[in-house]
């Protein structure tokens, strides 16, 4: 029966070969912007999730490195904390490349700050550092393409390790442990816990910095259960017009082959044989739809050179999806089969 099926479902391609097209385009379409869309979401509550155990705490008064690392190392110790970060304050230095010189700010980071916000693919050893490429082209121009060109900043040499595509603005940074100076210092510091006791604790020992917990995490969650608010709606709103569009689509494809449903009830076809073929046919669509949307997957992060448009389009979001949709068309198939039920007297 499924060999028939197939036979049939290829013939009626054949001689509606647009209608079918568009209906795998629209599915297509439909899970590439639903992925997206479902993606950015998951990663809003994500952003959630860290805010909700990350905490910023500010001095007013500047903390050396080194006693911040001291610091760091009781906390965990103590098992207060998770992890933590120290950021040192940015300071201008000079930065020489060839025979050009200029000056720009460095930022000491901790190695660890790159773990906290999720990008693994980051770990700065010693002569190391991580730059924007928008300061990566002022700096070597022409050269921007050569893999580890060696830059000085402040007279000890360094290897330019990671050009950042997305980060805005004159960014160059590098493993606090080996900055190009002395007297490293920082006015914050950032640890994970969910202990409240323990913050106050963190607190009392950064007393003579004269420490201020940031609200920034409270803000930046609520922008974000702002964002998920708005792209589920995006999200319903785009399953609506999918929905419809297949519904049209697929109602449209099944009219045009009316006189292959009158010839099957005159061969003796009933409801069951019609709901079969509808589910066959409907499932192949969903298929190549699938396998479409795979290549699309697969040259969308080949050629899309871009960190957060990667994380966006996530892979296990884009599977689920492509199993709910052919769940869905199967129950919109059932609904047809009703209809047909009717005009031909199954």
């Amino acid at each position: 029966m499924i060999i028939a099926f197939s036979k049939l479902i290829w013939n009626s391609w054949k001689h509606h070969t647009l209608i079918t097209l568009f209906i795998m385009l629209s599915v297509l379409i439909s899970l590439t912007f639903l992925t997206i869309t479902m993606s950015a979401i998951q990663t809003q509550v994500d952003q959630i999730h860290y805010f909700t155990s990350t905490k910023t705490i500010t001095f007013k008064k500047n903390a050396p490195i080194t006693e911040l690392e001291k610091l760091k190392a009781k906390w965990k110790e103590a098992q207060w904390i998770q992890a933590a970060s120290i950021t040192g304050n940015p300071r201008k230095l000079p930065i020489q490349y060839n025979d050009k010189i200029s000056n720009y700010y460095i930022s000491p980071y901790d190695p660890e700050q790159f773990q906290m916000n999720g990008r693994t693919d980051i770990d700065l050893k010693n002569n190391e550092v991580y730059i924007s490429v928008q300061l990566a082209s002022k700096l070597l121009g022409s050269d921007i393409h050569i893999e580890n060109p060696k830059i000085i900043i402040n007279n000890k040499p360094y290897i330019i390790k990671y050009i950042d595509k997305e980060a805005l603005g004159d960014f160059i940074t590098l493993n606090y442990k080996n900055a190009p100076y002395k007297n490293v210092e920082s006015n914050n510091v950032q640890v994970v816990t969910t202990n409240d006791q323990a913050i106050t604790k963190i607190m009392n020992d950064l007393k003579p910095y004269k420490p201020t917990l940031s609200d920034l995490e409270t803000s930046t969650k609520k922008e974000a259960q702002q964002r998920i608010t708005f792209l589920v709606v995006v999200a319903i709103l785009l399953l609506m017009i999918a929905l419809i569009n297949f519904i049209q689509l697929y109602n449209y494809k099944l009219s045009l082959d009316e006189n292959k449903w009158y010839m099957l009830t005159l061969l003796g076809a009933n409801q069951r044989t019609v709901q079969l073929y509808m589910y066959v046919e409907c499932l192949a669509i969903c298929f190549i739809a699938f396998l479409l949307s795979g290549l699309e997957y697969v040259l969308f992060h080949q050629l899309i050179d871009s960190t957060i448009l990667k994380q966006t389009f996530k892979l296990p979001v884009f599977i689920i999806l492509n199993l709910v949709a052919m769940i869905v068309m199967m129950l919109i198939v059932g609904i047809f089969t009703k209809k047909f039920k009717m005009k031909f007297n199954f």
